[in-house]
């Protein structure tokens, strides 16, 4: 069974039809600015991190399920942040985990800082 060219056009159209006020509703000023509150919604990037120096001192403490620890020197006293990236090396250049940081222990810590968290890049055990 054939369908005549006329019948064709017609469900083309029919069909056509159908899609405009789609396109038309999303060009529409509430649908450009729902798209616009959406942008608008992403979060902002991350600080970037800075190279926040050394500390040489003692450990204070050590926390680690929250993977921190406290360093004193002198009258200072900073939390700090051992991540797994962090690079922790005890005499003869050996590697170890944070858990052979223990706390009294002389310690050198290469940091940097995102916001107000410091975090180590290299931990030197004495």
């Amino acid at each position: 069974m054939s369908r005549s060219p006329l019948a064709l056009a017609l469900a083309l159209a029919t069909f056509a039809a159908t899609l405009a006020p789609a396109a038309a509703s999303a060009s529409s000023p509430a649908a450009v600015g729902a798209q616009r509150a959406v942008a608008d919604a992403t979060p902002s990037p991350e600080p970037q991190a800075k190279n926040a120096g050394s500390i040489g001192g003692l450990v204070a403490s050590v926390d680690y399920g929250a993977s921190t620890m406290t360093v004193t020197a002198g009258s200072r006293h900073l939390q700090i942040h051992v991540l797994p990236s962090t690079n922790i090396q005890g005499p003869g250049n050996a590697f170890h985990t944070i858990a052979d940081i223990k706390k009294g222990a002389h310690v050198r810590v290469l940091m940097s800082q995102v916001g107000s968290t410091y975090n180590a890049q290299l931990i030197t055990l004495k």
